[in-house]
């Protein structure tokens, strides 16, 4: 039986084919380029899809995450992202854990009840 690495690489390289040359089948996330000395790079997560910034290995993974709807979402952001990080971020997301924020499908900020 193959591991894990291999069943997420066959399994996600097979979903997005577009994306496959990104593929660090080893990490098991796409890598899109650097900020900061940082790799950026994009996760499926069980309900949405995530540009995460940090080493991104199995030992140290990453620092920080924003949340995207689909993966197709997640990599057109994280290569769109402009400027260094922290001191800018990639737009259009709906939710970043680290500080709590989430956005309205509409762009305006919101906060749940």
């Amino acid at each position: 039986m193959a591991d894990l690495a291999e069943e997420l690489t066959e399994k996600w390289t097979s979903a997005y084919p577009e994306y496959a040359d990104l593929w660090d089948p080893v990490n098991t996330v796409w890598v899109i380029g650097e900020k900061s000395g940082l790799r950026v790079g994009v996760i499926p997560f069980m309900f949405t899809s995530a540009v995460i910034i940090g080493r991104l290995t199995v030992q140290s993974w990453y620092i920080d995450r924003w949340c995207y709807h689909d993966v197709p979402a997640a990599i057109a952001a994280a290569r769109a992202w402009a400027g260094e990080y922290p001191a800018t971020e990639p737009t259009g997301w709906h939710r970043h854990p680290t500080s709590g924020r989430r956005v309205a499908e509409d762009g305006t900020p919101y906060t749940e009840p």
